[in-house]
């Protein structure tokens, strides 16, 4: 079954969502063809824990460590978000991102967030198990400590 989930004029490179029979959808691969993309080197960073934050990204290609002060305390890769929390509240910045290889990310502004999320709930749905899953990974990093 395909259905139209995404307004050309708000999101011009995500036409439509493949959803199989168990109605689980990844959506973030759907950004892979973007053209609103902004490239990375190697050690260039993303954001810096304590700056503002207005915008969250979906990386597309590469990888990214992420810092509290100068301590790497997760690595990322492809279809994974960066930067949720600047959606979520209007807080600085709780980490840096900083590219561990070339990258490729989509900024995502609130505007656009707030399109996805009303117009597919699996969008909502895979960035509040991202947020899950950091949470759990902090918590277990935390206590080694």
């Amino acid at each position: 079954m395909v259905c139209s989930m995404f307004d050309e004029k708000d999101c011009p490179h995500v036409k439509l969502v493949l959803i199989n029979r168990s109605n689980v959808v990844e959506t973030l691969h759907l950004f892979r063809h973007a053209s609103d993309t902004r490239s990375l080197s190697a050690g260039e960073y993303l954001f810096r824990q304590g700056e503002a934050a207005d915008l969250m990204y979906i990386l597309v290609e590469g990888e990214v460590d992420i810092l509290l002060e100068d301590t790497i305390v997760d690595t990322v890769g492809p279809e994974t978000v960066l930067g949720e929390m600047a959606m979520i509240d209007a807080k600085p910045r709780s980490a840096s991102a900083r590219a561990k290889t070339t990258c490729r990310v989509v900024p995502i502004d609130q505007k656009r967030f707030q399109f996805l999320i009303q117009q597919t709930p699996y969008f909502a749905i895979e960035v509040m198990r991202i947020l899950a899953h950091r949470l759990q990974k902090m918590n277990i990093w935390l206590l080694s400590k």
